[in-house]
């Protein structure tokens, strides 16, 4: 009876032990793969990301909604506010739901993707980003940010004239 006590001592240890280890796998994996698909965003080369999404869907939501601890930045702010159309368009497109995206929506000074995009300074392309957010449904042009900001304003400030129009057309009557 000692023996099978000790025994089964052990096999719970075992177990605990590996049920840790494979969370810490799972969670460096998705960290891993975070990193992976920013730098590919950074690299404006969409049709990598497009494939790399491709290739573990579930890994890749997970992904999706993670944040970076300095920001509080998902992959979708990375490419809102590098000006990135394409990757954000492929990464709208892999959203799983846009209730799981919700959760992560503001950074950590409150900004929001459309927030990011209206405030860039490459009018095409961050117009382009805006205009993509505009037809999600996960930009949300009313939430201001940590310095009571909306997107709008944050477009005049940039001086970014076709942002401001294509934002004003979607207030609010």
């Amino acid at each position: 009876l000692h023996h099978y006590h000790h025994y089964h001592h052990h096999l719970s240890t075992f177990t605990t032990c590996t049920t840790i280890q494979r969370k810490r796998a799972h969670r460096a994996t998705t960290t891993t793969t975070y990193f992976l698909l920013l730098h590919t965003i950074s690299l404006s080369s969409f049709s990598v990301l497009e494939k790399l999404l491709s290739f573990h869907p579930d890994q890749e939501h997970a992904s999706l909604t993670r944040i970076d601890h300095n920001q509080k930045w998902t992959l979708i702010h990375h490419a809102a506010f590098l000006g990135e159309p394409e990757c954000l368009h492929v990464l709208l497109q892999s959203i799983p739901s846009p209730e799981s995206f919700k959760a992560v929506l503001k950074g950590r000074r409150g900004n929001t993707p459309l927030h990011l995009a209206a405030a860039g300074h490459q009018s095409i392309r961050h117009a382009e980003c805006v205009r993509l957010l505009l037809r999600s449904s996960v930009a949300q042009h009313e939430i201001r940010n940590k310095d009571g900001l909306i997107p709008l304003q944050l477009a005049c400030q940039a001086g970014t004239l076709t942002v401001v129009e294509l934002l004003w057309d979607h207030q609010p009557s």
